[in-house]
């Protein structure tokens, strides 16, 4: 995901983010997720109503985009698993061009490619 998809997609950078829960969590190998307190995507994305977010400026402290925090410059954001064997989560999109994302975009193409990655993640944790 973070090393496919910026080529593919044109994109700059790529991370996917999940919340910690108290019963644990898969280990999923060495990967480049990045982890956050359980509440945070609901600050950042509004709380359960909405399912994506497209930023024409943004800067971010390396929370979200890691290393390529500094060249990250506009995103477009989604929810992961919002509700169901997923904890909740985050895929950002980040461009190095300010503008490269507004709310005057559509984002079902993000939310579709979101959905196909959630499916996917899904296979990676196992059912409770």
């Amino acid at each position: 995901v973070c090393f496919d998809l910026p080529i593919l997609l044109d994109v700059d950078a790529v991370s996917l983010c999940f919340e910690t829960k108290n019963d644990g969590l898969p280990t999923l190998g060495n990967t480049d997720i990045r982890w956050f307190a359980p509440g945070t995507i609901d600050k950042v994305l509004g709380y359960e109503n909405e399912f994506a977010k497209l930023l024409e400026h943004t800067c971010d402290d390396g929370a979200v985009f890691g290393e390529a925090a500094g060249i990250v410059r506009s995103a477009a954001l989604a929810r992961i698993g919002p509700g169901g064997r997923l904890p909740t989560g985050l895929l950002a999109l980040g461009s190095r061009v300010k503008g490269s994302f507004h709310g005057g975009q559509g984002t079902d193409l993000l939310l579709f490619l979101t959905r196909v990655l959630e499916h996917c993640l899904l296979q990676l944790f196992p059912n409770k």
